[in-house]
């Protein structure tokens, strides 16, 4: 009788214990971007085995210590016991692959390379001095980033201190962590749509923007922006910027053919942005931005989710469509 009563509050104890263990992928996911202790209890630094995270790995996240805590309870694999708490500022939290949580308000930005690197000719930018005439960015819109809206709203999960003072100066981009989940595959596509990865753009992108997000990763992030970037480099915008290199041209020129692939009224969403450069004195086409509102994927039709509430606005008057080459 003593055996099976000790037996019944054994079992008793045990489904309780079980009963109340979180599962694992409660938060979703935890990419370390350097390798931190992973203690057993956060007050005392307890550490059995003297674990650690490594750079660059990713480990299922269960809770955090608090409603906005600053620590996060993994299951780290082979640790005894497996579940260790770190800070969060030793990697990235991403929710799971769920579109629901992603972004339905954001900002698809894509340069004109070619009038960047004249901007910026005195920068130094390893993407400028390297471009020629048969370059895929000589002729085609470039991918600077898709910014979760509204404005301001910067360096969300995982993102310590120490990132974002790099992000500060984009001398510092390349101490910026590489971003979490990047297949090889999709950073080759961006070396070709986004030449700013010569100086580590992707890495200041994913840090201030696709943090915000919400996607599975980077990888989710930048294939969704890629995809964008696809249509409209498809479109008669594109055909119209190639046709017309070295001419001037005006915003309702450029609105004009984006609504040609798009629609009647679409240039709403489209804002195009000009800059001066200081050394030829010329005003160039830099950069086009188009407003976004709905769920994205990699399948979403840009037609689809252009947010046509609000006049498209620019400053434009008699801009250039800029060559490749230093003026």
């Amino acid at each position: 009788m003593r055996f099976n009563i000790i037996c019944l509050s054994l079992i008793l104890v045990c489904g309780s214990a079980v009963s109340g263990l979180a599962t694992a992928d409660d938060l979703g996911n935890f990419t370390a971007t350097k390798t931190c202790r992973a203690v057993k209890n956060i007050k005392s630094g307890s550490n059995p085995g003297k674990i650690k995270v490594t750079n660059g790995k990713t480990y299922p996240a269960i809770s955090l210590n608090k409603p906005g805590g600053a620590f996060v309870k993994l299951r780290v694999a082979g640790a005894k016991p497996a579940e260790r708490w770190v800070s969060l500022d030793c990697g990235t939290l991403e929710g799971g692959g769920n579109t629901d949580n992603t972004s339905r308000d954001n900002l698809l930005v894509l340069s004109w390379q070619p009038a960047f690197c004249d901007i910026h000719e005195h920068d130094g930018k390893a993407e400028c001095d390297s471009q020629t005439t048969d370059r895929f960015d000589a002729t085609h819109f470039t991918l600077h980033g898709l910014w979760p809206q509204p404005k301001g709203n910067y360096y969300c999960k995982g993102v310590s201190n120490q990132d974002k003072n790099n992000d500060k100066d984009s001398k510092d981009w390349h101490l910026l962590p590489s971003p979490p989940g990047l297949g090889s595959g999709t950073l080759s596509e961006l070396d070709k749509a986004m030449p700013g990865t010569a100086s580590d753009l992707h890495r200041h992108e994913w840090i201030k923007h696709g943090t915000c997000f919400g996607a599975a990763n980077a990888d989710s992030y930048f294939r969704i922006a890629l995809a964008l970037q696809n249509q409209v480099n498809a479109s008669q915008m594109q055909k119209f910027m190639e046709t017309n290199i070295d001419k001037k041209v005006s915003v309702s020129d450029i609105s004009h053919a984006f609504e040609q692939t798009f629609g009647p009224g679409s240039s709403s969403a489209l804002l195009v942005d000009c800059k001066p450069d200081a050394d030829s004195n010329r005003n160039l086409v830099v950069e086009v931005q188009i407003k976004l509102k709905g769920e994205l994927t990699e399948a979403t039709s840009l037609g689809s989710i252009l947010d046509k509430t609000s006049s498209g606005s620019s400053k434009c008057t008699n801009a250039i469509i800029d060559p490749v080459g230093y003026q």
